[in-house]
């Protein structure tokens, strides 16, 4: 691989049932009464055509003056015209909590109206940004005006082959690699391939070098994209462009490019589209392969085969022969921009259709799906544990121990990965010593357990290569909250629902799977994550540790001092009967995601990373000043689990019955009044 590329990790291997937690329906709508009419067409014929049961859910995107109208759109209106649809499988956000910079409260907010692109290119780049909210491994990108032409499960849109260990997606049984198959558009060489432009201004604008020499074309709507490549874009951006805020990159490369083109005297053009930029990429990082079936000289339309494009098509158009007669392709659509009364099309629509009792054929089936859960996991693929090292003889000495207990009490089957993160100059140290000192010495390690990564990867202010590389000896924290940081920064590099962070001097003490350290209950419409049959709610036991026993009494303040610094209103410590302080602990990954999302809006920056590695730096300094020592402004465990008790910024609303608390109890049990330290011990201990 190029060498620009060697910051992209590899992925883990995700385990999914495919009939109902392989793929979201992510759709960016800005409501009028006909986009509401084109939405009630599609769902229409969504509840005819589409098993509304294989698909996990609908992530509607919308500006946030919209929400609460959206909100009652598909909460009361949608499911009393189409009773095949359930109300569960809608989830609405804005374009705000993908994008910082199109909320009106931030910063550095961008108002379209001063912008080349007006918006458009907005639309565009939700379907890049809102990734981190999809909980399945693929998404289809759909617009309003798109509607199902026959029967299909969301199963029938992904390659079945067998599973080898190199596959991205399989199946829970691992029989089965699922890759989404792509529609790929013709390119005729002339006038017509204005769509070849889109691709060579985002090749030029993004400095990739890729031969444009295919047949064909993946770019128009509807298109599947898997979830970890959108996130490896965002990541390959910022390191590529050594910037905080790739959405801004992306709106500043739109703006500059047409600039140019006006001062040259030429038309407005497209910088770049969220399909160029998506397949662009992950061609060039080589991840394109993994989730896709290469269809560049395919010309095989699987997800929209017809559409009606022109008033001069629409005036012609027979829908019973010309789109739901033909057999090929799963959807069409009539081209919104026509302005089209959606009553009319809906009336040309339904002439197709035979009265019959299979109009509301998926309506139970999408009742018993409509749970908004984040994963149905296997027990492999609950757990990730996150260690970070930096080597020196005694760490590495405690790590070989380490893995030796793992080895006679764990059972590593039922833990994903273990995510090794390190500063870049022992990267390749670590690595050889996982692949070869421990593999030669613990031969019953698999050889793909460990993953090594450096902490540039997740904190972009701790590349010695980034514009704004923060060297730890000019700061007050000399590296020590750094070490802390990364347990929350690399959150996006997790692969699995929970991970449990460890340090090298912590030792399994008895034998335990994954499973045992997480509450089984029955899962309901409100559990987050639950096994992969759909039974049981799995939620993390935490460690809680009395605060008022003389040795860990210093606690106490890392809590006060972090509510201060996050301008939180600060913890009635005293009132609880531990904290959750120490490692091991377990974080929910969607919880460490939020958290970064929430810093970004709460103090209107685009590096949260950064902003927490200032504050620590001026609380020291406040307190050198008025004669006081040094005390942790925050901690990992203090930031996670405060902002998890205060938070609502979560589609799961975390405001929800959490332990007289409005916090984290989907994700966690009450920890609080129990101690739970059953399965390790520290070195000396």
């Amino acid at each position: 691989m190029p060498e620009e590329h060697v910051f992209l990790d590899r992925f883990t291997q995700q385990l999914v049932d495919p009939n109902k937690d392989l793929l979201t329906i992510l759709l960016p709508i800005l409501p009028s009464k006909s986009e509401l009419g084109y939405v009630l067409n599609q769902m229409r014929t969504f509840s005819r055509f589409a098993d509304m049961g294989s698909i996990l859910e609908y992530l509607i995107i919308t500006p946030h003056r919209y929400r609460r109208e959206l909100e009652t759109f598909f909460r009361e209106q949608l499911p009393e015209q189409v009773p095949g649809i359930a109300a569960g499988k809608f989830r609405i956000v804005t374009d705000g909590d993908c994008i910082p910079e199109a909320n009106p409260d931030f910063q550095w907010y961008r108002d379209p109206a001063e912008y080349w692109w007006n918006g458009w290119l907005t639309q565009q780049l939700v379907k890049l940004a809102c990734a981190p909210l999809v909980r399945t491994p693929f998404y289809m990108v759909m617009d309003a005006d798109i509607f199902a032409a026959r029967p299909f499960s969301a199963r029938d849109l992904f390659e079945q082959t067998p599973c080898t260990d190199g596959s991205a997606v399989c199946d829970s049984k691992q029989e089965h690699q699922l890759r989404a198959k792509n529609d790929c558009h013709r390119l005729y060489g002339d006038e017509r391939d204005q769509n070849l432009e889109w691709w060579e201004n985002t090749a030029l604008n993004l400095q990739l070098d890729v031969k444009l020499d295919w047949d064909c074309m993946p770019g128009v709507t509807p298109q599947i994209m898997a979830t970890h490549v959108s996130l490896q874009l965002g990541r390959w951006l910022e390191s590529r462009f050594q910037t905080c805020c790739w959405h801004g990159l992306l709106l500043d490369i739109g703006d500059r490019h047409n600039w140019r083109r006006g001062d040259e005297g030429k038309l407005w053009s497209a910088p770049w589209t969220e399909y160029s930029v998506y397949f662009l990429f992950a061609y060039h990082s080589g991840l394109h392969s993994a989730f896709h079936v290469d269809v560049r000289n395919a010309d095989e339309q699987i997800l929209q085969d017809t559409a009606v494009w022109t008033e001069q098509d629409w005036a012609s158009w027979k829908p019973c022969e010309a789109t739901f007669g033909l057999g090929r392709g799963h959807m069409s659509l009539v081209q919104s921009r026509m302005e089209l009364d959606p009553a009319a099309i809906w009336q040309r629509i339904q002439n197709c259709w035979p009265d019959s009792s299979s109009e509301h054929q998926g309506e139970d089936q999408a009742e018993l799906h409509a749970q908004p859960l984040i994963t149905n996991t296997a027990a492999s693929g609950l757990l990730t544990v996150v260690l970070p090292i930096e080597p020196d003889q005694q760490t590495l000495e405690l790590l070989r121990i380490q893995l030796r207990t793992f080895v006679q009490h764990l059972n590593l089957s039922t833990i994903a990965e273990f995510l090794i993160v390190t500063p870049a100059e022992h990267k390749a140290e670590l690595e050889a010593f996982f692949k070869e000192e421990t593999l030669r010495e613990l031969p019953t390690l698999r050889q793909d357990l460990y993953r090594v990564v450096d902490d540039g990867s997740c904190i972009p202010e701790a590349n010695p290569n980034f514009e704004w590389y923060r060297d730890p000896a000019s700061y007050w924290w000399n590296g020590w909250l750094t070490q802390q940081l990364l347990k929350l920064a690399c959150a996006p590099l997790v692969t699995t629902p929970f991970y449990m962070l460890l340090d090298a001097d912590v030792f399994a003490a008895r034998p335990f799977a994954a499973s045992d350290v997480f509450e089984v209950q029955p899962c309901d419409a409100g559990s987050a994550v639950c096994s992969k049959e759909g039974k049981q709610q799995l939620r993390a036991k935490n460690d809680c540790h009395q605060p008022y026993d003389g040795k860990n009494r210093q606690n106490v303040e890392w809590w006060t001092n972090t509510a201060e610094s996050l301008q939180l209103e600060a913890p009635d410590v005293a009132a609880w009967n531990c904290t959750m302080g120490v490692t091991p602990q377990i974080f929910s990954t969607h919880i460490a995601l939020q958290l970064g999302n929430y810093l970004m809006q709460r103090f209107q920056t685009c590096c949260w990373h950064g902003y927490l590695l200032d504050v620590a730096d001026r609380h020291n300094w406040r307190r050198g000043d008025a004669g006081l020592s040094w005390s942790t402004a925050w901690t990992e465990y203090s930031l996670y689990f405060l902002f998890a008790f205060h938070s609502g910024l979560t589609p799961f609303s975390l405001a929800t019955q959490h332990c007289t608390t409005n916090g984290i109890e989907r994700y966690h049990t009450c920890s609080r009044a129990s101690k739970q330290q059953q399965w390790f011990k520290l070195a000396g201990e």
